[in-house]
């Protein structure tokens, strides 16, 4: 029902008269055998200026990404100027991974994590794989017990890091970059160049994530690289401080994130790619939940009993008071964004 709804809502909401719709169909079924697909909405506006939105990179996280996007359109007269950036919609990336309410695609890639050049070497991650591959929340915590001693040596900073940045080594386990570039990442890709053989001046990207951070939180992450000078303008923009990744616990530099694909095709390019995460519940609750479901997933199949809850209610809480401020900042961020850039 989910998968269903966001596309046809989001579809929907797409002025008939203005910009140009694309849908990429991936090469899996979802349930029921349905097609998936990926929705990409473009309108042209200065070529020098490019303003875009993501939704749906860990398709679990889609469904209130996929409501961002459709309130940013349907209240859109606020985004029509003479002076507009191009506009770019990115709905439902991981199509897949929403369909099945995964946090991966069908090859169980992070698809935050596959943008790499080279594959990402993380030899620590090994040390933790039997407790991320847990069965049950008592396999989960008593792990997490015998790993104390290494927290308390290491920081919970470096093993979160150690944890989350990427590997390449292990199909089966949490946050696997891909030995290979993914279709979604491939099809993003091919699209970006085709779409934009002139690099423009100025891009700006708005990557909305859920399950990180205090329940309702937002973090507005930026890349470590980000200009000293647009990080302080931004700061004042939002009036809100930026996150810095790696510097704060419980939020790592991933390797090949999907910015890195950015960086890839528009290197001459002033970008910005910012990572807008609203918090659910703590994160050893959320590894918790990502780490039962991919175990179910590989045991027992989608209709694992209980697997697709454990990952609804972490990434897409069904308060409404956590909803509401979630659209509200997500549509308020984009149109900062809109007359900034």
């Amino acid at each position: 029902m989910f998968i269903s709804e966001i596309r046809e809502n989001f579809l929907r909401t797409l002025p008939s008269n203005e910009g140009e719709i694309t849908q990429w169909t991936n090469p899996e079924k979802g349930p029921g055998q349905k097609s998936l697909n990926t929705q990409v909405w473009l309108r042209r506006g200065d070529p020098n200026r490019l303003l875009v939105s993501i939704s749906g990179v860990h398709g679990a996280e889609a469904f209130i990404g996929s409501r961002i996007q459709q309130r940013i359109l349907q209240e859109r007269q606020s985004l029509q100027s003479e002076n507009s950036p191009t506009l770019l919609f990115i709905h439902n990336f991981n199509c897949f991974g929403s369909a099945w309410v995964r946090r991966v695609n069908h090859q169980n890639i992070d698809l935050n994590r596959n943008s790499w050049i080279e594959k990402p070497q993380n030899p620590h991650f090994n040390r933790y794989r039997s407790w991320l591959s847990a069965q049950n929340s008592w396999q989960f915590w008593s792990g997490f017990a015998r790993g104390l001693p290494d927290i308390a040596l290491r920081g919970p900073r470096e093993i979160g890091d150690r944890i989350s940045r990427g590997q390449a080594d292990f199909h089966d386990a949490l946050f696997f970059a891909g030995s290979e570039r993914a279709f979604e990442t491939r099809q993003l890709q091919e699209f970006l160049r085709k779409q934009f053989p002139q690099t423009p001046e100025k891009i700006f990207v708005l990557d909305l994530h859920t399950g990180l951070g205090k329940y309702g939180q937002e973090s507005l992450i930026v890349d470590p690289a980000i200009d000293d000078l647009l990080r302080s303008d931004l700061g004042v923009l939002f009036q809100s401080r930026l996150v810095i990744p790696q510097q704060e616990n419980g939020f790592s530099q991933a390797v090949g994130s999907l910015g890195y694909l950015f960086k890839q095709i528009f290197p001459t390019a002033s970008l910005c790619y910012l990572t807008q995460e609203f918090g659910t519940f703590h994160p050893l609750q959320v590894l918790k939940q990502l780490a039962l479901e991919n175990s179910r997933w590989h045991s027992q199949g989608p209709t694992a009993s209980g697997r697709t809850e454990l990952l609804l209610e972490t990434f897409y809480p069904s308060r409404k008071s956590w909803q509401d401020e979630v659209l509200r900042l997500g549509v308020h961020r984009f149109r900062l964004l809109h007359d900034f850039i």
